[in-house]
């Protein structure tokens, strides 16, 4: 499983700016996998008091034709920091 901040650019971050998490797993997911990854950034907005967004994907949905037309997915791919 890959975990990475979605594109923040140093300019664009701010004390009150969200964080951003794209997970992408290497197997299909399941409901119950998804409610526990969902879950677990959850417990991470309540410590510290911020929003965080999450998009969960497959690496076959996210490698899908459907997201390569995506700007949302170049913009990942340009500014996106991996772990």
């Amino acid at each position: 499983m890959i975990l990475c901040t979605v594109p923040v650019s140093a300019n664009a971050a701010r004390q009150d700016s969200d964080r951003d998490f794209l997970i992408i797993a290497d197997h299909p997911l399941d409901r119950e996998i998804i409610t526990k990854l969902k879950d677990g950034l959850y417990d991470i907005e309540l410590e510290n008091d911020e929003v965080v967004s999450r998009i969960i994907r497959s690496r076959q949905g996210w490698s899908s034709p459907e997201y390569d037309a995506l700007l949302f997915k170049k913009a990942v791919e340009r500014e996106g920091i991996e772990p």
